[in-house]
């Protein structure tokens, strides 16, 4: 083994007014091999979020007098960054409006103060792969390629990624495959059964709305809804579904 390979090092970004807590999550975070670095202000934030490729943001809600000012850095987030960074809050806010307002926003995870050290390590585990207490990258953990960022006028691209469809409903379809989606990302699902179903042969654009990684399986899911809206499209799936279950019964 070369001594120069390099070992990958998750690193986490938080952004939190509370010099006291901070210290109390970075000595919790100590507990797992990675880097932390802990910013008090959104221009310092920002600032590192841009030049230091985070695997994850942690964000508390309240800055300062500015309660919810967390709210407007998770938005700046998304629209800056894109939906692929894990973003945690960290707050005291715990009404169902805040929750599901940030959630809204881009939040990833939401964790309320007081700390809880257990319950942080098992979140942050959830979006870095941790084995024995050390982050890797792949099974072998034998290289790192790091992010960097792409100028917003190059970001347009396409690709195909095989999904498999693995239940359908009124409401919606889960697939699975060997890639994770976050929650929003746009895919236009073009395949037999959709073909089937709508009878037109042509690709159909879905949102990500749920997520989850099955780690036995080494598989990742996404759910993704119909438009409940288009009566064309919900009249045809209703009709096929209708027929099916009639076939299976």
């Amino acid at each position: 083994m070369s001594k120069d390979k390099k070992v990958f090092r998750p690193f986490i970004l938080t952004l939190d007014d509370d010099e006291d807590f901070n210290r109390l999550m970075i000595k919790a975070l100590n507990q797992l091999e990675l880097d932390i670095e802990a910013t008090t202000d959104t221009e310092t934030f920002f600032r590192r979020l841009k030049f230091t490729n985070p695997s994850i943001v942690i964000v508390d809600l309240n800055l300062g007098e500015n309660f919810g000012a967390g709210l407007r850095v998770i938005e700046r987030i998304r629209n800056e960054f894109g939906e692929f960074l894990p973003i945690i809050v960290m707050t005291r806010r715990s009404s169902p409006e805040d929750i599901s307002l940030a959630f809204e926003l881009g939040a990833s995870d939401y964790l309320t103060k007081p700390l809880d050290d257990i319950l942080l390590i098992a979140k942050v585990k959830q979006f870095i792969r941790i084995r024995d207490g050390r982050a890797v990258l792949s099974k072998d953990n034998d290289f790192f390629l790091p992010f960097k960022q792409v100028p917003f006028d190059r970001r347009k691209c396409s690709f195909e990624v095989p999904l498999q469809i693995v239940e359908i409903s009124e409401y919606g379809m889960k697939l699975e495959g060997d890639h994770f989606f976050a929650r929003g990302t746009s895919l236009k699902i073009h395949c037999a059964l959709t073909t089937e179903i709508f009878e037109e042969d042509r690709p159909y654009l879905f949102i990500v709305h749920d997520n989850w990684i099955d780690r036995e399986a080494e598989k990742a899911g996404i759910y993704v809804e119909f438009d409940a809206g288009n009566e064309i499209m919900m009249a045809k799936l209703r009709q096929w579904l209708s027929s099916h279950a009639a076939n299976s019964g």
